[in-house]
């Protein structure tokens, strides 16, 4: 019991001088989702305000506040061409505005992030929405 109690004495002794209390260090391994919608619905005149908009959720707010975002196309050729880039809202909200004059296929990229520290790792997975498709009318 004596050493016990000598052990416990020991440790909060060093967790009371500053800089040398244990660290405990984690590991949050997140999974994310991209949703989007578009308004407005339907075909649109060439020119026409499209807002593309939804949200990245994941296991954790660190995954989405602030992480960036990319409005991506496919062209006919099967190239993607990144169009756009924003951040994400601490609520997990995006948005982007297009005005497109032809038909255009489009989805939502979220690269994901790897913050490594001495105590901490924290990766959450790149995800990407469904295509939307913007209908023009000729």
């Amino acid at each position: 019991m004596a050493r016990i109690s000598l052990a416990v004495a020991a440790l909060l002794a060093l967790s009371i001088v500053p800089g040398t209390a244990p660290v405990a260090g984690h590991t949050l391994n997140g999974v994310t989702q991209v949703s989007r919608s578009r308004l407005p619905v339907g075909p649109i005149e060439p020119g026409r305000r499209v807002i593309v908009f939804g949200s990245v959720k994941g296991t954790d707010p660190s995954c989405w506040a602030g992480q960036p975002v990319e409005l991506v196309r496919v062209d006919p050729d099967g190239a993607h061409v990144v169009v756009a880039r924003d951040s994400v809202e601490g609520t997990g909200r995006y948005w982007f505005i297009r005005r497109p004059r032809k038909p255009l296929q489009l989805y939502v990229r979220y690269p994901g992030i790897e913050a490594i520290t001495a105590e901490h790792s924290h990766v959450c997975t790149a995800g990407a929405s469904k295509p939307v498709n913007l209908r023009v009318k000729k």
